[in-house]
């Protein structure tokens, strides 16, 4: 699969750094990553990225794009979206951090039971979420705010032009 204009896809990682300004020792985490491409074009700006995905297609894809990253830091996760796994992850001590998520939701689907309670349990520094439904938007932004995270951005984003489909990605802090 690839987008039909590439620019607004191309430049959606340098939106998502202009928006979370990350600083030294930080550390990044997609989920549904698919390829990886944001957490490959990313993997500089961070002490250490991670992607999680469970397609086979999508490991793949993650090793081919993970070879231009000169220092090894972006690690792929085969699996599901799970609380147990975020449980696991973040209890170890080499994982504690400053962390940004960042959680591209498939179309028109909402989390997995009890992980919404693990994503806060985690406690990233900042939360991106890119959704397409507003009706799913509405209840993950009252979530995270009962959770104790405010919304600080809202950010359109129009990926496909000319189909019509916008996109929104919130950055929760």
């Amino acid at each position: 699969w690839a987008p039909r204009m590439k620019d607004a896809w191309l430049s959606l990682p340098l939106r998502i750094k202009d928006a979370i300004h990350p600083a030294a020792g930080d550390k990044f985490f997609e989920f549904y990553s698919g390829c990886s491409f944001i957490s490959a074009t990313l993997a500089h700006c961070f002490a250490q990225t991670e992607a999680l995905d469970c397609r086979e297609s999508a490991m793949l894809s993650t090793r081919y794009n993970a070879r231009n990253i000169t220092d090894g830091s972006l690690k792929f996760h085969r699996g599901q979206l799970e609380a147990p796994f975020l449980a696991k992850f973040f209890g170890k001590s080499e994982n504690e951090g400053r962390w940004t998520f960042y959680f591209n939701m498939p179309s028109g689907d909402d989390f997995p039971a009890n992980v919404q309670q693990a994503i806060a349990a985690s406690r990233p520094e900042r939360i991106l979420l890119q959704v397409s439904d507003l009706e799913i938007a509405t209840k993950q932004i009252r979530h995270f705010r009962r959770e104790g995270y405010m919304l600080r951005k809202n950010i359109p984003l129009y990926l496909e032009p000319g189909s019509g489909k916008m996109e929104l990605l919130l950055l929760f802090v």
